[in-house]
């Protein structure tokens, strides 16, 4: 997480809390990944901070991918979790063109 009151509440339940460092953009966040197994999409921003929140998904042992995710997350349209969970409903094509895909 990169909140300091979620963090709390999460070691208050028993889990281990990595704290992210926040992007520059209020929509922006390094936590908004997705995790499938062992490796991580990480949304990056052209930021300072960038390496260093990848840094913490790898310290983590996971599998490291950054998709930078700008245009999604400032336009309000989510980046990756809130894309593959369908909110909020984001046209396919930005989506694809977004993460450089071609639709099949």
């Amino acid at each position: 997480t990169d909140s300091p009151t979620y963090a709390e509440t999460l070691k208050s339940y028993g889990f281990e809390v990595l704290i992210l460092p926040r992007p520059d953009n209020e929509y922006e966040t390094y936590a908004n990944a997705m995790l499938v197994n062992n490796t991580v999409w990480v949304p990056v921003f052209e930021q300072a901070n960038d390496e260093a929140a990848l840094e913490i998904y790898r310290k983590a042992g996971l599998n490291v991918i950054p998709v930078e995710t700008i245009e999604l997350s400032n336009d309000g349209l989510g980046s990756i979790h809130c894309i593959v969970f369908s909110y909020p409903e984001v046209p396919f094509q930005a989506l694809l063109q977004q993460l450089g895909a071609t639709e099949l």
